[in-house]
């Protein structure tokens, strides 16, 4: 059984590798790319984060909205600083509609699909982030020796951790069914006038 836990440290772990290359890069990296690299790292993060916590608290909808509102939005704001407002804009909107439509989508994930939506996600959100590092390395060319060129110009190391984040969220299995939450009170009722 894998913790929520160790899936959390190498989704970390992927979005880290992929912070440190445009970091490491960004002086290389084209203006178009970098819009590419804001907006995607926001929306996948936001959308990401955003259908966990409405998971883990779908009786709280709105504080878990702001939350991964800014998870997205900030994400995308760090990665697109490093090359231009026009970035930066792009992946602050992206995140913060990343953050809203996971967090919805969470919340209303029925309790005997919990564990599939969050293997379908791990796929995407990971399987994402692994073509965002080959758009990069497609951009600039690295001719550096040593741990630079392990890290960034192959393709096989991250791709091996994001193979390990896909065997680790096969095998994690939410552990507490939600209480089935009442959202009637959300509704219009003809009644009231």
């Amino acid at each position: 059984m894998t913790s929520i836990y160790s899936l959390l440290i190498t989704y970390f772990i992927i979005i880290l590798w992929i912070l440190s290359f445009t970091f490491l890069y960004r002086k290389r990296i084209s203006y178009m790319t970098g819009m590419m690299i804001a907006m995607s790292t926001g929306m996948t993060i936001g959308l990401t984060f955003g259908i966990v916590l409405g998971i883990l608290y779908s009786d709280q909808l709105f504080k878990m909205t702001v939350i991964s509102m800014i998870i997205g939005g900030m994400t995308g704001v760090i990665f697109g600083i490093q090359f231009n407002i026009i970035a930066v804009i792009d992946g602050f909107m992206s995140g913060i509609m990343g953050g809203m439509m996971g967090v919805m989508l969470g919340v209303m994930i029925p309790n005997d699909t919990i564990n599939t939506v969050i293997n379908v996600f791990a796929v995407f959100s990971s399987g994402i982030l692994f073509l965002l590092f080959l758009l990069i390395q497609h951009d600039i060319i690295i001719k550096e020796k040593g741990w630079r060129k392990f890290f960034f110009a192959k393709q096989l190391p991250l791709f091996l951790v994001v193979i390990l984040f896909f065997i680790l969220s096969n095998q994690y299995q939410y552990p507490i069914p939600r209480a089935d939450i009442d959202h009637s009170s959300h509704l219009y009722n003809s009644t009231h006038k």
